[in-house]
C-alpha cells in the first residue's frame, strides 16, 4: 500500500512514525489486488474503519477525484499509479470494496502495436465461459514475422499504468473494457527473447548475490534466462542452472506459505500424469505438498533439462499469478519432448482458471494449437502494410498434427525434404523395393506418395 501527501513530487510523504488516521491532505491506495481481497475478509465495520482512516482512494472515488488532478498532485500517476497493478487495484479493487465480484472467465483489449513505421491493431477477446477452453490464445507465424517481439511489447505496455501507456503515442498501448492485470508473467526460456527485465525496468544493476536479482518488479513478473548486468547499455547474460535451481527453489518456498499452494499441487497433479517425471523418480504431489529446500534440491537436480523448466515455469506461475493476471509465454516447446508440452498446457490451464487468468502463447508446435479452439488461434502475417492477424480456415481442437501442420502452418511438398527423396527413388526403383529399405516398410502415406510419383512417369 503506498500513502500520497497532497501536492506531492517527489520523496516520501511527511508522516508521524506512527499515527491513527490520515488527515485530507493524504490519501493511499492497494498496490496489489490480494490487499483489498485480505481486506474483504475482515469485519464490515472494522474495514470500513480502516479504509476511512486511511483515506483509500479505491473506496472513495471522490478522494481519487481530489488527488488524480496531474497538474497539482504528480504523484498521483508518478507513484501510486505507476504501474498497471496499481491502475488494475484501483478498478478491481473498487468493485471488490463495493460487493461487486470480478468478472471470472472474460477478457478483452486491443493491442496497439507501433513497430518498424507501422501501428497494428490486435484483438484479444477471451471468453471460457462455455465448455471447450477459452483462456489462452496461441499465436502462429513464420520465423521473423515478429511473435516475440510482439509479446515483449504487450508485456510492456500492459505493465505499464494506463496513463503512462497512453502519454508516448510511439509506444504500443492497449485499450478496451479490460486494461489493466493483477500482474503481467512473462516466460521465455529462450536465450535470445526480448522481454524486458525487471530490473531493467527498475533502472537498476542485478547482481546474483543482492535484492535486486529477483525477477518481479512491481507486478511484472519475468520468468527466462536472461538477466541485466548493466543498465546503461541494456547488456544481459545468460542465468546458470543453480540461478534457476535457486528461483525454483525460492518460488517453492514462497507459495508454501502462501493459501494458492493448494493451486500448485493442482498443478502438478496434472504434470504428474506425464509418465517421464516418474520414470525420473520425483514424486511430484510429495514435491508440492511442502518438501523442504535440500529434498526439493535434490529432487531438482535428478530432473533432465525440460523438466526443470517445466517445473520452474509451473512454481513460477503458481506463486507469482493474481487475479485477472496476464500470462506471456514465447514458445513453451522449447527442450520438451510432445507429451511433456502437452502436460505443461494442461498445468498452466488448471493455473490460469485457479486465478481467473489469461495467457498468449507464441508457438511453432503443432502439439500446442491442437490444444486450442480455431478462435483462440491467430495467424501473424507481415506484408508491406504492416502486421495483421488471421484465424486459421480450419478447426485446430484435436485436429490431426499432419493437417495443422499443413494448413495452419503452410509446410506444402515443396518444404519436406522426404517427399524429395521419395520421388527420386521412385524413378529408379518399384514401389516394393523401396518399401524393403524401410526397418519397419513404408509408411502409408509414403507409399501413397510413392504410387502418385510413379504414377508421373
Amino acid at each position: 500500500m503506498k500513502i500520497l501527501q497532497r501536492d506531492q513530487e517527489s520523496g516520501r510523504p511527511e508522516l508521524s512514525p506512527s499515527f491513527s488516521e490520515l488527515d485530507s491532505n493524504f490519501c493511499s491506495l492497494g498496490q496489489n489486488i490480494e490487499y483489498y481481497e485480505s481486506l474483504m475478509r475482515l469485519p464490515e465495520t472494522l474495514r470500513l474503519n480502516y479504509l476511512i482512516a486511511l483515506q483509500d482512494a479505491a473506496y472513495d472515488p471522490a478522494i481519487e477525484k481530489k488527488f488524480s488532478d496531474g497538474d497539482r498532485n504528480p504523484g498521483w500517476n508518478t507513484s501510486l499509479l505507476r504501474f498497471g497493478e496499481a491502475v488494475n487495484n484501483l478498478t478491481a479493487g473498487r468493485q471488490l470494496l463495493r460487493g461487486s465480484a470480478l468478472p471470472t472467465d472474460r477478457l478483452s483489449f486491443e493491442f496497439e502495436w507501433r513497430r518498424d513505421g507501422f501501428t497494428s491493431p490486435m484483438p484479444f477477446e477471451f471468453d471460457d465461459s462455455q465448455e471447450l477452453p477459452g483462456r489462452c490464445h496461441v499465436l502462429i507465424g513464420y520465423n521473423g514475422v515478429g511473435k516475440t517481439t510482439l509479446l515483449a511489447d504487450l508485456a510492456l505496455a500492459a505493465s505499464r499504468g494506463r496513463a503512462q501507456s497512453n502519454s508516448e503515442q510511439r509506444d504500443s498501448t492497449i485499450s478496451g473494457s479490460d486494461t489493466t492485470f493483477g500482474a503481467v508473467v512473462a516466460i521465455s526460456y529462450s536465450a535470445f527473447d526480448t522481454f524486458r527485465t525487471p530490473e531493467s525496468i527498475r533502472g537498476i544493476r542485478n547482481t546474483v548475490d543482492s535484492d535486486a536479482a529477483s525477477n518481479v518488479a512491481f507486478g511484472y513478473v519475468y520468468c527466462g534466462l536472461r538477466r541485466q548486468t548493466t543498465v546503461a547499455n541494456d547488456a544481459f547474460e545468460l542465468k546458470s542452472i543453480d540461478e534457476v535451481q535457486s528461483e525454483f527453489v525460492g518460488a517453492l518456498n514462497e507459495i508454501g506459505r502462501l493459501d494458492t499452494r493448494i493451486h500448485l499441487i493442482s498443478a502438478f497433479e496434472a504434470l504428474a500424469r506425464e509418465p517421464s517425471f516418474g520414470q525420473a523418480g520425483v514424486d511430484l504431489t510429495q514435491l508440492g505438498s511442502g518438501m523442504g529446500r535440500a529434498d526439493a534440491i535434490i529432487a531438482f537436480n535428478q530432473l533432465s533439462t525440460g523438466h526443470k523448466i517445466v517445473l520452474n515455469i509451473v512454481t513460477q506461475l503458481a506463486t507469482h499469478l493474481r487475479t485477472r493476471s496476464l500470462v506471456l509465454i514465447d514458445e513453451p516447446e522449447t527442450h520438451l519432448h510432445p507429451p511433456l508440452v502437452a502436460a505443461l498446457l494442461r498445468s498452466i490451464q488448471v493455473l490460469l482458471a485457479a486465478s481467473n487468468s489469461f495467457a498468449i502463447i507464441a508457438t511453432h508446435s503443432p502439439v500446442v494449437v491442437q490444444e486450442m479452439p480455431s478462435q483462440c488461434v491467430h495467424i501473424l502475417e507481415r506484408d508491406e502494410s504492416g502486421v495483421t492477424l488471421r484465424q486459421p480456415e480450419i478447426e485446430t481442437f484435436a485436429e490431426n498434427i499432419g493437417a495443422i501442420t499443413r494448413h495452419v502452418f503452410s509446410l506444402d511438398s515443396s518444404a519436406t525434404d522426404y517427399q524429395g527423396i521419395l520421388r527420386a527413388l521412385s524413378s529408379e526403383h518399384t514401389t516394393e523395393e523401396i518399401n524393403e529399405m524401410f526397418e519397419n516398410g513404408l509408411s502409408v502415406q509414403g507409399r501413397a506418395l510413392v504410387a502418385n510419383y510413379r504414377e508421373l512417369l
